[in-house]
């Protein structure tokens, strides 16, 4: 039977991390040029949760020979510190722990986790993690070069142990149950459900510069934002300031040009309407006349769904 040979990485071959780089680039412009299909979440899927890793780990050990079995040629007379199951599982564990640290970080600053950051990370961690490996393995001496040759047939096939077998139906499995799932045909109705992104930062955009303390008659500024992700254009009343047993008893518009006073028992209102996608966000500049701890809320409702946010304010 004829021999079947694809190699994805020889001495001065980078091709598996080449592969991983173009795969990464045509995931991000697919992804900012608005193209949704189900061929791009498969693509996606392993830039996200296998690449990530697998670069990485090529760089820690860019002169080691992956093996399992005797699918995969190993380079003769060359001891293999990291065999290819453990480079695999090691990239999936990796991929998932930078993720889920950059979406940690992201997140404590509203509004910043979202598409545009998450390709950024994408985009970032691929590239330089494969620029660094690939960097790692043309230092290497002759003879330590880091190969991977998948060979099928000939002479070169052999049986694979219980364990490798194993591990290759899980990875059946799992590519079988991504495809069917990318293709919509698993859980289609599974998505993000509709709801609105409300959060308050300070002027800068950042948790850090929220007043919580002033003096009486100074001003503070907290930016409001909120943006719609409802499916369709909604209807948004926004309500807030200090409130008097529990309620307000005035209501008045709210003017966002102008420095509000806030006193307990007057309350502002904010009515606007947003597309789907649309983002509203706005600069509340208030002060108080009198010293105290004073607790602002902000309410936001979509006709559905009311949304509170509490600030403590301490005035002296």
């Amino acid at each position: 039977m004829d021999e079947m040979r694809v190699v994805l990485s020889e001495p001065g071959r980078p091709y598996d991390l080449l592969l991983i780089c173009a795969l990464t680039g045509v995931v991000v412009v697919l992804s900012i040029l608005g193209v949704s299909s189900n061929l791009v979440s498969l693509i996606a899927f392993p830039c996200v949760f296998f690449t990530p890793g697998y670069a990485l780990v090529s760089a820690m050990f860019p002169g080691r020979t992956g093996s399992i079995g005797s699918m995969i040629k190993t380079k003769e007379g060359q001891d293999s510190e990291m065999s290819l199951l453990e480079r695999a599982v090691a990239s999936v564990v990796l991929s998932l722990v930078f993720f889920a640290i950059g979406g940690i970080i992201l997140g404590w600053t509203p509004g910043v986790l979202n598409k545009s950051t998450i390709l950024a990370e994408v985009l970032v961690l691929n590239l330089a993690f494969s620029a660094l490996a690939i960097y790692r393995r043309f230092q290497l001496d002759e003879g330590d070069e880091f190969v991977l040759v998948f060979e099928l047939g000939g002479s070169h096939a052999g049986k694979l142990n219980v364990a490798e077998k194993v591990i290759l139906g899980v990875v059946a499995i799992t590519l079988v149950v991504a495809v069917l799932a990318g293709a919509g045909l698993l859980w289609p109705g599974i998505g993000l459900e509709p709801h609105t992104e409300f959060y308050i930062t300070g002027p800068d955009g950042s948790l850090g510069t929220i007043p919580q303390s002033l003096v009486v008659g100074a001003n503070g500024t907290v930016l409001i934002a909120f943006v719609n992700h409802m499916g369709g254009p909604i209807d948004y009343n926004l309500t807030l300031g200090v409130m008097n047993d529990e309620s307000f008893q005035n209501y008045s518009s709210l003017d966002l040009s102008e420095a509000q006073v806030l006193t307990p028992g007057n309350g502002y209102f904010y009515e606007t309407t947003l597309l789907e996608g649309s983002k509203f966000s706005g600069a509340l500049t208030f002060s108080f006349e009198s010293a105290g701890r004073y607790q602002i809320m902000f309410q936001l409702s979509d006709g559905q769904e009311v949304q509170d946010l509490w600030l403590w304010v301490d005035v002296t």
